[in-house]
């Protein structure tokens, strides 16, 4: 056995070589590199006119994105994908750049930093509708959400109404997987309203709006009705830096979900 195993340097830049893609979209919003493309096709000096940049590095940076199939090039002009149009216009629903240009911000790093040197929680100013929207179209997410509810052993088909609280339900995804596999699953899905906003979306493209009641209410003070049994789906909390609130959230559950 070699006691003496050489160094490694792959794993070294396995660590850092990561934070290139994230930063060249970082530069591709802050020039607004896609919104010139919104109208159709067009060359780099097109788009290079359009944010006031020059056309040879902004050639390099839109043939960076046709690598990572972000944009499409024919000939000498390139144009948006179905991706880069839903989530990297600025006025689009499932616009996602604001969360993205914080995630790669210095600010919140030195928010994490603070909170690593004081042994504080920090509130890192999470962007929940954007993360929101980007999870409504997940298509891995429904038959991970199925292995998740079978798991749990949740059986909707044993009742004539099987009733779900999806409590800080961001999209609603999970539950509603069920819900469109299942006719006898009713949901509730709790959040901001505006993150009801993105759940109500979802429920329209899948189909099951009719099973799905929403709920705009915060967490600590919302009536969440009488008993009626089922589950429960809990989704990230916001306040979790406070460390009582999970187990309130979780006491809050019992009554709902009691069997009659």
């Amino acid at each position: 056995m070699n006691q003496n195993p050489s160094p490694d340097p792959d794993k070294i830049g396995d660590l850092f070589w990561g934070v290139i893609k994230p930063q060249f979209l970082r530069l591709a919003l802050q020039l607004d590199l896609f919104s010139p493309l919104d109208s159709g096709p067009a060359t780099p000096e097109m788009v290079a006119k359009e944010i006031k940049c020059h056309h040879k590095p902004i050639r390099a940076l839109l043939d960076y994105f046709c690598s990572l199939q972000i944009l499409n090039k024919s000939g000498d002009e390139y144009s948006l994908t179905p991706t880069a149009e839903a989530f990297l216009l600025p006025r689009r629903k499932a616009y996602a750049g604001d969360m993205i240009l914080h995630y790669t911000s210095h600010e919140l790093w030195d928010n994490v930093l603070g909170a690593l040197r004081s042994g504080n929680p920090r509130w890192l100013g999470e962007n929940f509708v954007q993360d929101a929207w980007l999870e409504s179209y997940s298509t891995w997410r429904i038959p991970k959400s199925l292995e998740m509810w079978q798991a749990a052993g949740a059986r909707p088909g044993m009742h004539d109404i099987f009733r779900i609280l999806d409590l800080a339900c961001g999209c609603g995804i999970k539950s509603m997987a069920l819900a469109q596999t299942e006719p006898a699953v009713r949901v509730t899905c709790l959040d901001a309203p505006e993150v009801l906003v993105v759940a109500r979306d979802l429920a329209e493209r899948m189909q099951i709006s009719s099973q799905i009641k929403f709920l705009p209410a915060d967490l600590l003070n919302a009536n969440l009705g009488a008993p009626a049994g089922g589950a429960a789906n809990r989704g990230y909390l916001a306040q979790g830096a406070k460390l009582n609130v999970p187990v309130i959230i979780t006491s809050k559950l019992f009554l709902p979900l009691i069997r009659r």
